[in-house]
């Protein structure tokens, strides 16, 4: 919810906001309306996931220098990240903000359930994509803490690179 409302809080009226977080994105919802066409862009109700680095590249080519953030799960990531690498090579400066709580479907999903012999959706614990990002030059951060996110945010727009802003989660 603290999340939520430091990006909603932050961005400029301008900005494009992509939601993609099984969890993430439902902290968001109540902070923000729509006040024009590509304000706010989601791929639907049946909880799509690894969409929104697609479409932050898409938003950004569309309105070069504007603000686009995208949230998304460390879930989706999984499936997308390396989509950063095509926004480092056309020098398209998004913010993609990972909330990272280790799990697909913030540990409300799957498990027992749809995989018995497994038990668990849960990834790798503290996987830190910053790093691997910041490896291949993009801008990225790390933050475990309320008071860590706007100033992340900040450094993050700031840098005109594609950025990553890894946020724990528990």
């Amino acid at each position: 919810d603290v999340l939520g409302a430091e990006i909603c809080n932050f961005l400029d009226p301008t900005a494009t906001l992509i939601y993609d977080s099984y969890s993430g994105s439902h902290y968001l919802t109540d902070k923000v309306v729509a006040s024009r066409e590509g304000h706010i862009l989601d791929a639907g109700l049946h909880q799509h996931l690894g969409h929104s680095i697609g479409m932050a590249i898409g938003a950004q080519v569309a309105r070069p220098g504007r603000q686009v953030l995208a949230q998304i799960g460390d879930g989706g990531f999984g499936l997308s990240g390396m989509d950063m690498e095509t926004m480092l090579r056309y020098r398209l400066p998004a913010v993609i903000v990972l909330l990272n709580n280790d799990s697909w479907g913030g540990r409300t999903i799957g498990g027992p359930l749809y995989f018995p012999k497994h038990g668990s959706w849960d990834n790798l614990p503290d996987i830190r994509y910053d790093r691997m990002f910041a490896e291949l030059g993009c801008h990225a951060e790390y933050v475990t803490t309320a008071e860590e996110i706007r100033p992340a945010l900040e450094r993050s727009f700031n840098s005109g690179l594609p950025s990553l802003i890894n946020v724990r989660s528990e």
